[in-house]
């Protein structure tokens, strides 16, 4: 290490300074990665805070509140164009993407998701988790509900 500091810098006790060294760091992470390298289910980041809060802040001219959640109107996380961006609360923003007002046809009916749960005789909560995990609507509708019970001992 001693050997190294005196060929690049001419003194075996140099130590490079905070400043150059943290520039340099961040300036090689940076090269590490691409722009269209980035992952398309990640947020990009300002100044370590999630880039679309912060443009969300700057339109309303405020601190975003607790449980205020900003959404992307197309989906796609990159886009933080302002006009992409709604400010919504926590439970608004679950209801837009989990229960959205979309029918499902299904043997020639187009009903809601809650309309094919009645129907099925199975809770919202179950009905949706199953259409979620690519289940056919006959397996849907022909698996029973589990009902959990302790044996006794």
């Amino acid at each position: 290490m001693h050997a190294q500091r005196f060929r690049r810098y001419g003194d075996p006790l140099y130590v490079t300074p905070e400043s150059k060294r943290r520039a340099t760091n961040r300036s090689a992470q940076l090269a590490r990665f691409e722009p269209k390298a980035v992952k398309p289910t990640t947020y990009r980041k300002c100044y370590g805070r999630h880039e679309h809060r912060v443009v969300a802040e700057q339109i309303l001219g405020r601190p975003l509140r607790r449980g205020e959640i900003v959404h992307h109107k197309d989906g796609d996380k990159h886009n933080n164009d302002p006009s992409n961006l709604e400010v919504m609360t926590q439970s608004d923003h679950v209801r837009e993407h989990f229960f959205r007002d979309k029918q499902i046809q299904w043997n020639g009916e187009r009903l809601f998701p809650a309309e094919w749960a009645e129907r099925f005789e199975l809770s919202r909560h179950q009905f949706h988790n199953r259409y979620r995990a690519g289940w056919s609507m006959d397996r849907i509708r022909d698996t029973p509900v589990r009902r959990w019970s302790r044996a006794n001992d």
